[in-house]
């Protein structure tokens, strides 16, 4: 059984509605709830890392040649430049005997110069599931990839995060995510025999037992 229903509210980041509020582009930092169903969290960086004061939600004609993959905003991690921003989806309630998959298209930038690899780490109640990496097209344009991470529920609520990653090897600039969906799924159970695999099974056993029985028998002769 599965659930496809994402569980997580504007998780392609279509509102605010930018065009409605006369911008193509929105900052919004630390704490900030206007994105429905997510929390703009920034994490403490590391000694000697630039920290990002805002992230940037960004639609299709901002940067001509930069589009959303659904709908047509999406949003900039980095802000105006730095890491460590993202964003904090609204508690979820987790079902014990489930599995959740996180998905998301991460994209890398090219606007009037490559903006390197763009890096994102994704936590669940504050523990990394994983880091993931979109490396920059050759010419204008996100090049965006899909990337699943999964994790077991346990019956109590959780929180994801997104967030541009604080390694250097990762750009400051143009850290673009969009189409976040959490899905669930009833962890397989272990498979119980059929009743034919099970006499195959003893009748196994049986044919050992009486080979050991025979290899054991010792007989004496007596002169």
């Amino acid at each position: 059984m599965a659930n496809a229903t994402n569980l997580l509210t504007n998780g392609s980041f279509e509102l605010p509605v930018l065009s409605s509020l006369s911008t193509n582009v929105a900052y919004y930092a630390h704490g900030n709830t206007t994105m429905p169903g997510w929390t703009v969290d920034m994490r403490t960086p590391p000694v000697g890392v630039a920290a990002s004061p805002y992230v940037q939600l960004t639609n299709n004609y901002a940067f001509p040649g930069l589009s959303a993959t659904d709908g047509v905003q999406w949003l900039d991690l980095t802000g105006i430049t730095g890491r460590g921003a993202g964003v904090l989806a609204a508690p979820i309630a987790t079902s014990s005997g489930y599995y959740y998959d996180l998905s998301f298209d991460l994209g890398a930038a090219f606007y009037r110069g490559s903006f390197g690899a763009a890096t994102v780490d994704a936590l669940v109640n504050g523990a990394l599931l994983g880091s993931f990496t979109s490396l920059p097209p050759a010419t204008t344009g996100l090049n965006w990839n899909r990337f699943t991470v999964s994790f077991l529920g346990t019956g109590a609520p959780v929180r994801v995060g997104l967030y541009a990653s604080f390694s250097t090897a990762s750009s400051n600039l143009g850290v673009a995510l969009d189409n976040v969906v959490l899905t669930s799924r009833l962890a397989p159970t272990p498979a119980v025999p059929e009743p034919a695999t099970w006499a195959m099974l003893i009748g196994g056993f049986a044919v050992a037992g009486a080979a050991l029985r025979s290899r054991a028998r010792v007989t004496l002769r007596f002169a």
